[in-house]
């Protein structure tokens, strides 16, 4: 896991020499996004945008603070601002697809995948993941395992690739085979806040309350974006409260 803390001084350092380098301030950013201070990370790239008004990296970062902080409105006007003078930004398009996601517009997000992945289709293994989950909450878990697949070819080595294909087996009921992801992942990164959400999401499918929220506090402590836990977790709290 990359040391935030270290790299956020070692941009602050930069800055105290130079205050208008752009890239130090994108990467303070996106270093404050990180480690969760999003109120910080909006000031940085806002620190950009004055002086760069069109700069492609600050508006993303822009988005994905307001996508952690679920403002899906708002994070889509961003990407739509963007895409409207970066129209093959493949990032743009997989960002905004994750908000129509978010907003239950599967089919929008669906078309922004395709779209990306029709420009680069080895642009990002985010493209497929999330890609797949829509197949799979489609109930068409061989396109969706498909995708992981494609996913892994691109980057084999990537912790996030296993815990998303945990999810795709959770959601076909072969908890096995999605445990089995899951511990891969926790393996190769012991802080993937999505490999313990989807172990969460397992034991709550098999009946482990307990076992079920403290996997979803783990995964929310290290993680503010994952809204597609709310339901299941509110859920577990709630029988365990009742239970006491």
């Amino acid at each position: 896991m990359k040391n935030y803390e270290q790299a956020l001084e070692a941009f602050k350092q930069v800055l105290a020499l130079d205050a208008n380098n752009i890239h130090a301030l994108n990467h303070c950013g996106f270093t404050f996004y990180h480690l969760n201070a999003y109120d910080a990370a909006l000031e940085a790239f806002a620190q950009v945008l004055e002086k760069e008004a069109q700069n492609v990296r600050a508006w993303l970062g822009r988005g994905l603070v307001f996508i952690a902080w679920k403002k899906y409105p708002e994070a889509l006007e961003v990407y739509n601002q963007l895409l409207t003078w970066k129209p093959e930004n493949t990032e743009a398009l997989n960002n905004r697809g994750w908000v129509y996601y978010a907003l239950k517009q599967h089919e929008q997000a669906f078309v922004d995948y395709n779209q990306a992945l029709s420009i680069n289709p080895n642009a990002s293994i985010y493209l497929y993941l999330n890609r797949a989950w829509i197949y799979a909450e489609q109930g068409d878990f061989s396109s969706a395992l498909e995708d992981c697949e494609q996913a892994l070819r691109i980057d084999d080595a990537h912790p996030i690739v296993y815990a998303y294909r945990a999810r795709v087996y959770c959601l076909q009921g072969n908890f096995e085979q999605a445990l089995a992801n899951c511990e891969r992942a926790l393996a190769q990164d012991t802080q993937s806040a999505d490999a313990y959400a989807v172990r969460g999401l397992i034991s709550f499918h098999q009946g482990d309350n307990s076992q079920a929220r403290n996997d979803f506090e783990q995964a929310l402590t290290l993680s503010k974006n994952l809204f597609w836990i709310d339901e299941e977790y509110a859920r577990v709290c709630s029988t365990l409260q009742n239970a006491d």
